[in-house]
């Protein structure tokens, strides 16, 4: 896990790196219309998707237009933690409800399958691995659901979320949009 966090942290800093430099103006010029139309809010938004819904959208990248549209690095990581832990709550009532439904069980043997094995292994553990590396978190959320974890101790480690958003937007901040400025 180790190993595919620091290999996934790389990957994202090198490809953000790579298409900030070819696309440069135009980043710049998406970031500045996001934050003008979107604001926080959409970075909420944009955290939140995909963190409740399992949606292929990259909130990462998210807030690396919210900086290239200027707005403030503790505004982005509050709106996108906010995002992250609302979305991880409603993740988690899905997996409760959807638990003994069969496309629920077909979904996480197909596309959650090592996540599902990890919840079922280790349960808050796995939980807290997923929180802060590149495992799926919103599958986490859904099987800690199925799995009936207390939702007390779900929502205490979800809340590491924030950490991990500051944490990225800073190696965001300090590689990517360098290159940029």
């Amino acid at each position: 896990i180790l190993r595919t966090t620091l290999i996934g942290i790389g990957v994202l800093i090198v490809a953000m790196t790579i298409v900030t430099y070819a696309f440069r103006v135009q980043i710049l010029a998406l970031g500045k219309d996001f934050v003008d139309n979107l604001g926080p809010w959409g970075v909420a938004l944009g955290w939140f998707l995909p963190d409740a819904l399992t949606l292929p959208i990259p909130a990462d990248a998210i807030n690396m237009l919210a900086m290239a549209g200027k707005m403030k690095f503790w505004t982005v990581v509050a709106f996108a933690g906010l995002g992250s832990v609302v979305g991880g709550c409603v993740g988690f009532r899905i997996g409760r409800y959807v638990a003994n439904r069969a496309w629920f069980r077909r979904f996480m043997e197909r596309r959650g399958s090592e996540v599902d094995r990890l919840m079922r292994r280790y349960g808050p553990v796995a939980l807290l691995i997923a929180v802060i590396t590149p495992v799926p978190y919103s599958i986490a959320c859904w099987g800690s659901g199925a799995l009936n974890m207390r939702f007390r101790t779900f929502f205490l480690i979800s809340l590491l979320r924030i950490p991990r958003v500051a944490f990225y937007l800073l190696l965001i901040d300090q590689g990517v949009l360098q290159v940029v400025f």
